[in-house]
């Protein structure tokens, strides 16, 4: 079970976009990858760069990695590997409160 997996799972919820399967908690599935698709749908991620939306088909491919890394890079939350914060910009109204479990 992947604590950052249940963390993502429990952060798209809070959002509004619960992850629908039955499936280990633990897991990346096709359904977290739906959520966070239809989540970068509504930041219009994708939409800063090909200016139209996300296809929401659960494969986390390149155009599901590009819209993710605009939005982290566009609210500030790009990390390197090492886990430092890579860029500094100011947040947008988008960050939530939301505590990690």
């Amino acid at each position: 079970e992947s604590l950052s997996v249940v963390s993502l799972r429990a952060w798209l919820a809070h959002e509004g976009f619960p992850v629908k399967d039955d499936e280990d908690p633990g897991s990346w599935t096709r359904a977290v990858t739906k959520s966070l698709q239809k989540f970068l749908n509504s930041a219009k991620a994708y939409d800063d760069i090909f200016h139209v939306p996300l296809e929401v088909d659960g494969t986390f491919g390149q155009h599901t990695q590009a819209a993710l890394t605009c939005y982290l890079v566009r609210t500030g939350d790009l990390y390197t590997l090492e886990g430092h914060k890579r860029i500094q910009r100011p947040r947008d109204n988008r960050r939530s409160d939301y505590q990690s479990p």
